[in-house]
């Protein structure tokens, strides 16, 4: 998260917004605004979104050591989580699917599971230099909201396991997969549903993440 003002921002204001996003358009003397979450990235350009304004030039995105791969969405290598005094929530994650069928596959052509990941990252499990694991332990998850039943269910990801409330998850039970309820004598077509997960992130030893991560399902 970059934000970058025309004015000397106060110790008082600082503090006062470390743990939440900013709210835009109501800020002034904001230049630039790079949450760098979902979307920000400008595919095939190497420009990240000024969220500042619709009229906010973008900013570039250079390599600043020749040590490492260089951030390239296109192709899933993004940016190193490192500590910070600014805790802030992750970003909700929207993900769309249907409760249709494949077309012309008639009603025997279920449409998948739709793939739900859950990221999380712990930064003391991983090597400044490389990226590498330390060999710390591994993140799990633990899932604190269920999509509502009305509009599906959350399975583990060999489908043999329903999740459930409280439920921690490692690596292997990942990414998730929500199967879209279907009511019988409903057309599955045109059913139209919203609904939410989410989860809480442990380290190794228990500890648990500041913030819940949202995940939307349409």
């Amino acid at each position: 998260d970059i934000r970058l003002w025309s004015r000397t921002v106060t110790p008082t204001e600082l503090c006062s917004r470390r743990r939440s996003m900013l709210d835009l358009p109501a800020q002034t003397d904001l230049l630039g605004y790079f949450p760098m979450g979902p979307g920000d990235y400008i595919a095939d350009s190497g420009l990240l979104r000024n969220r500042a304004s619709l009229s906010s030039p973008p900013a570039y995105v250079r390599c600043s050591s020749v040590r490492l791969a260089c951030p390239d969405p296109g192709k899933s290598r993004g940016y190193v989580v490192r500590p910070s005094l600014f805790d802030l929530p992750s970003q909700t994650v929207e993900l769309a699917t249907t409760a249709g069928y494949v077309t012309g596959g008639g009603e025997a052509a279920l449409l998948p599971p739709l793939e739900v990941p859950l990221p999380a990252f712990d930064v003391d499990a991983f090597s400044e230099q490389t990226l590498g694991s330390d060999g710390l332990g591994e993140v799990q998850v633990e899932i604190v909201a269920l999509p509502d039943p009305v509009c599906g269910t959350l399975w583990s990801s060999d489908l043999q396991t329903q999740v459930s409330a409280g439920q921690r998850l490692d690596k292997a039970s990942l990414p998730l997969r929500f199967i879209p309820a279907r009511p019988d004598g409903a057309d599955a077509d045109t059913l139209a549903c919203v609904t939410r997960t989410a989860y809480v992130a442990l380290d190794a030893y228990g500890a648990q993440s500041p913030f819940e991560a949202e995940v939307r399902l349409a």
